[in-house]
Order: C-alpha cells, then sequence, then structure tokens
C-alpha cells in the first residue's frame, strides 16, 4: 500500500494551462472537475470541483494538486511592478509598466547603499561573477513578458542562476526574483517539487529581508505552500499559506485594482480545502467564510465562484458536523448554480448530492430520498460513479439507522459493482454490506467479509482506511473471530499511529453510532489493549502479554482505574500460563489499589473460576470489569 500523503509523487502543474489575458469559457456543462475562473487576469481557482466527504481521500488529494495548479498559474502573469524604495529595503505593487523596465529598477534597488534612492553604486557581491552572465540573465529576465520561462530559455535560466548563486551575496534582490520566477517555472513545468522547493526557499530568505510584504513575498510563500501539498507535508504547507495570508493583510490598501483580493480569496480557498484534508473542518469552514465575505465584493455578479465557495463551506460545515449550517450553504450554492449552469448540470448534480447527504445526517428520509431522484439521473448520464457511489452510501447508511438494511444492500451492491477494488467507496461499501447481512443472517455476510478483508490490501494507507479496518474488525469480533479481529486492529494501529507521525492533530474515527470522533494518542492506546484482549480470547496469551505490559507501563502515569485494569488483564494472562508468581504479584498489586467494595468485584474466586475452567470467553468478561469499576469510582 502506498502512503498518501508522503509517498506518492505526481506533477502538482502537470495539467496546467496558461491564459494570457485571463479569458477563458466557463458556464459549461462539463464533466472536467477544472474550470478556470474566466475575465480575472491574475489568480483562479476551480469553480466546480467535489470536497470528499472523506477528507483524506484520494480525490481529495487530486483537487489540492488541481487547485494550486490553476491558482499558481494565474498568479505567474501578474503584471510587471514599480518599485518604492525605503530604509531598508522595497515595497513593490501592481503597475502598467513592463517588465524589462521592473527588471532595470529591481537591479538598480540590489546597489543602494545609501537613503537616497538616486545615489547608485556598483552592485555589492557580485564582483567574483561574470559580469557577462549578470547581463545575460538581465536580458532573459527582460524576455520573459509573462513571468514564464520554457524550453530552452527554462534550462538556460536554470543555468544561470546555479552559475551566478556560488558569487553572489545570499541577499541579492536581483538574484532572489530571478529565483521565484525559475521556481515559478519549473512548477510550471511539471517538474518534480524537489527541483524547484530549494530556489523558492532561497528566493524567500532574501524576499524576506529585501522587500517583506511585498506581493513577491506573498507569492513566493504560495509557491512553497504548493509545493508542500504535493510533498504531502500539508501541516507546512499550511504554515506557508498562513505567513501569505499575514503578508496579505499587511499590503491590503496598497492593491489599486480587484487583483488583490481574488488572491485573497484564492489563498483561503485553498486553505480551506487543506485544513478539510487534515480533518480540522472547523478551521477549514473559517476560511471558506473569509473567502466568501471578500469573494462578494470582490466577484462579478452572476459568477460561478461564489457558489463554488458555498458549495465548500457546506461541505466543511457538514464535516464538522453543522448540518443546518451546511444547508443553509447549499441552498445558497444552489440557487447560484441554478443561475449559472441550469438545473441539469453538474454543478447542480453535485450540490443536490450534498444536501441528500445533509438530509441524511438529520435523519430525515424522505427529504433525502427527494434530493436523491433529483441528482441521480444528472449524475448517472454524467458518468459520474464515485459521486453517485458516495450518495448511495449515505443514503444506505441512513437506511440502515432505521433498521431497514434489507433496503440499503441494493443501494450497497450499486457500489460494489460500480467502483474498483481500490476504491475507498468499494471498501466502505463492501464493510456496510457485511454489517447489514449479519443483522439480518444472510448466507451472503460470510462473502462480504472476505470481500472486505481481500480488499484491505489494495487501499492507500490513510485515517480513513484506518477508521473502516476498525470497523471490520469490529465485524470480526462480533463473529468470534478474535485472531482475525485482533490482526485488524493492529493495521489500523499502524496505520493510525503513521497518520498521527505525519500529522499531529488528532486523527478521526467513527464511533459505533456512526459519528466522526476524534482519535489521539490516548485512543491508540485503548486500540492497542483491545488488541492483548482479542488475543488473550482468541487463546494467543502468549502474544497479548506484550500488550498487556505496554498498557501497564503507559497507565503508570495515568489514572488509577487504567492501572488497575493493565495489573488484572496481565494477571489473568500469566495465570493462563501457570505462571503463578507472576500473576499473584499483579493480583496483589490489585488488591493494594482497591477500596472495600472494589475487593468484592476483584475476588480470587473469580479468576480462579476463569482459570479452572480454562474458559476463554469468561476473561472477556474482564472488559466489563473495567467498566463497572469505572462506574465506582465516578
Amino acid at each position: 500500500m502506498r502512503f498518501i500523503a508522503h509517498q506518492r509523487r505526481r506533477s502538482l502543474f502537470s495539467s496546467m494551462r496558461f491564459v494570457r489575458g485571463g479569458a477563458v469559457r466557463e458556464g459549461c456543462v462539463a464533466k472536467s472537475p477544472t474550470q478556470n475562473m474566466g475575465s480575472v487576469p491574475c489568480f483562479s481557482f476551480n469553480n466546480d470541483m467535489e470536497l470528499p466527504l472523506t477528507e483524506d481521500s484520494k480525490h481529495m488529494h487530486d483537487f489540492l494538486y488541481k487547485q494550486v495548479s490553476s491558482s499558481c498559474s494565474r498568479l505567474i502573469s501578474l503584471q510587471c511592478l514599480k518599485a518604492h524604495s525605503g530604509s531598508m529595503g522595497c515595497h513593490f505593487y501592481s503597475d502598467r509598466y513592463s517588465h524589462a523596465s521592473c527588471w532595470r529598477q529591481c537591479r538598480d534597488l540590489c546597489t543602494v547603499t545609501s537613503q537616497e534612492t538616486s545615489d547608485l553604486k556598483p552592485e555589492v557581491g557580485c564582483v567574483d561573477a561574470s559580469q557577462a552572465a549578470w547581463d545575460t540573465l538581465t536580458s532573459q529576465m527582460k524576455d520573459l513578458k509573462d513571468g514564464l520561462a520554457k524550453g530552452k530559455v527554462l534550462k538556460s535560466l536554470k543555468g544561470l542562476v546555479d552559475q551566478l548563486e556560488p558569487f553572489a551575496e545570499a541577499i541579492d534582490l536581483r538574484l532572489g526574483l530571478a529565483r521565484l520566477r525559475l521556481a515559478q517555472s519549473l512548477a510550471a513545468a511539471g517538474e518534480e517539487p524537489g527541483m524547484y522547493l530549494g530556489y523558492a526557499q532561497r528566493a524567500l530568505k532574501c524576499l524576506e529581508a529585501l522587500v517583506k510584504g511585498s506581493w513577491e513575498h506573498g507569492l513566493c510563500l504560495f509557491i512553497l505552500g504548493s509545493a508542500y501539498v504535493e510533498l504531502g507535508k500539508f501541516d507546512s504547507a499550511v504554515l506557508q499559506l498562513d505567513q501569505c495570508v499575514s503578508v496579505l493583510k499587511q499590503m491590503k490598501g496598497t492593491s489599486r485594482d480587484g487583483r488583490y483580493d481574488i488572491f485573497v480569496v484564492s489563498v483561503h480557498h485553498i486553505l480551506g480545502q487543506l485544513e478539510s484534508l487534515r480533518g480540522q473542518y472547523h478551521k477549514s469552514l473559517m476560511h471558506f467564510e473569509h473567502a466568501i465575505r471578500i469573494g462578494k465584493k470582490a466577484l462579478k455578479e452572476g459568477s460561478p465562484k461564489l457558489p463554488t465557495l458555498y458549495y465548500k463551506a457546506g461541505t466543511a460545515c457538514r464535516n464538522a458536523s453543522d448540518p443546518k449550517v451546511a444547508m443553509s450553504f447549499a441552498l445558497k450554492a444552489l440557487e447560484g448554480y441554478m443561475t449559472c449552469y441550469g438545473p441539469s448540470s453538474l454543478q447542480v448534480g453535485r450540490v443536490r448530492a450534498l444536501m441528500s447527504g445533509i438530509h441524511c445526517d438529520l435523519q430525515k428520509y424522505e427529504d433525502a430520498l427527494l434530493e436523491y431522484n433529483e441528482a441521480k439521473p444528472i449524475l448517472e448520464y454524467l458518468k459520474e460513479t464515485e459521486e453517485m457511489a458516495r450518495m448511495n452510501l449515505d443514503m444506505a447508511k441512513l437506511l440502515s439507522y432505521e433498521k431497514k438494511s434489507g433496503a440499503a444492500l441494493p443501494l450497497l451492491e450499486q457500489v460494489i459493482n460500480s467502483t474498483e477494488v481500490s476504491s475507498l467507496y468499494h471498501f466502505t461499501a463492501l464493510i456496510r454490506a457485511a454489517m447489514a447481512s449479519s443483522e439480518l443472517k444472510l448466507e451472503d455476510a460470510a462473502d462480504y467479509f472476505r470481500k472486505a478483508v481481500d480488499a484491505v490490501d489494495h487501499q492507500e494507507i490513510s485515517r480513513s482506511t484506518a477508521l473502516y479496518l476498525v470497523q471490520l474488525g469490529s465485524i470480526a469480533e462480533k463473529r468470534k473471530d478474535f485472531e482475525h479481529a485482533a490482526m485488524l486492529f493492529q493495521k489500523a494501529m499502524k496505520m493510525l499511529d503513521e497518520c498521527l507521525a505525519c500529522s499531529p492533530q488528532s486523527v478521526l474515527v467513527e464511533d459505533k453510532a456512526g459519528q466522526l470522533q476524534f482519535f489521539d494518542k490516548v485512543g491508540l492506546l485503548q486500540l492497542r489493549d483491545k488488541v492483548g484482549m482479542l488475543l488473550l480470547r482468541a487463546g494467543k496469551v502468549k502474544k497479548a502479554i506484550p500488550y498487556f505490559q505496554s498498557s501497564l507501563k503507559d497507565a503508570e502515569s495515568g489514572n488509577g482505574v487504567q492501572l488497575l485494569i493493565a495489573h488484572v488483564k496481565l494477571g489473568s494472562a500469566y495465570s493462563l500460563l501457570n505462571k503463578k508468581s507472576e500473576a499473584s504479584k499483579h493480583f496483589k498489586a490489585c488488591n493494594e489499589m482497591c477500596t472495600e467494595w472494589i475487593q468484592l468485584l476483584l475476588t480470587y474466586k473469580f479468576y480462579s473460576f476463569a482459570i479452572t475452567n480454562r474458559s476463554i470467553d469468561h476473561l472477556g468478561a474482564l472488559e466489563n470489569l473495567g467498566i463497572c469499576m469505572l462506574w465506582f469510582f465516578v
């Protein structure tokens, strides 16, 4: 299995196209998930892309690549900049001057050594460098009218920057801007982020020192954030883009056109997507709401971009377990999409699918079915298989809540038959079909379970996959297949541990009621303890002991109840192995911790009953014993 956030590599800008002047056709009904903003000369963001409910699914990851690609490509088409020098540097804003004029000013600004901007002196730090190379670089930057170097020009620019870097001062504005332009061009050419990340980092060091708070400073942070997105380093990407937002706040009031506001909308839009991907739905919603506030003023009336923001905000609200507010956003998105694209468009189909899911969350079956029937013909006609799969899963989940598992199974079968085995929707449908058929005591239950277990190896390592592994393990436990359940929980533990190591944020999992809950380090410890109990019940006592020992070690710094339970389980395990001295040590520790009324629950008679009868099932009562003790303590 591949690690979705850290091992998969793809080109961030592979599908990007640069639009001179920003004239892009829009408003058509299309299957393509990427549509540019149109008539906006500098920035763009995707205006009809879905936001998967599974926050870290492949489709969300694909969206971010295309999202950042679209915005970055339009950022590069900035008009040239007019420089205003200050006491320690200079500030830039967009102007109508040519790129050649801008580059000459940037070159001159590097030579300023006093407070007088007209007192220009020879460049410091490039004495040993070839003046011919500097002249060639200056000439080449003049020729980059649209800001992008391509083909042989890109290769030449890279060679010049590499040649001059050893000779120039670390803080050199000419070279800093060249590095930025090179990083942009390499990214736009579809190069791996490792090819341009270093240039962007060195450019940032220079820009922060000389033109902090400038447009270039913000743009460089944006490029760095884009690189980290592709590398799967979402925490680092958020850090860079948050700094970009801070730079934009410093620039407020200096902008003379609408590009500043569009930049703000674009950055907050991408941050909203990133926070959703990290499972931080409340933060995601804040970014979308900010983008909406700015977008209402910056975007033209009737623009499809505003309903797109409503759609994204509605999805974030739904994921943040606020379905009522989510519905209000979805209704605004529907109204805008109906006006822009018409009632049979892909955009309308998607927002109706979202509304159907929200009604499912509110357990309003009739309303959910109404939106489902409206969205289904649109999505089927446009062959939106995954959108249909998600909608069918929502409906099946609601039917299961209403104890209508028989009606849910045909919907789950549709998902299974229409999706690939590697799809998370396919895996989810198999698990839910196994649960539904088990409740109905159908013969197909074992077949669904077997297919779900086989599908595990086709899933990418992610938080969502771990969530469903926990559910699959619970099914195995109900089937009294304890060893298999332990194996599935072990896989889930390993996966969650990797996810938490990569991102310290809590991991979202689903509880017994189907609600998303945070799964943090404490939750991982509980899951580990669960594996130990399952191995114990499967008769694999020696394999269970290391898990209980780890639980005991962790419980020593926790509350008394957890420590008591850890001693109970270790004592029981050693008793089953006829290691009486070790068992006695843990049982005595229990006695020392317990009050008189707790001792009634922890008599040796209880243990001798389980041990004498070699009844593994009776040892399962130890879990309930822990709950009883917790109740007494509370």
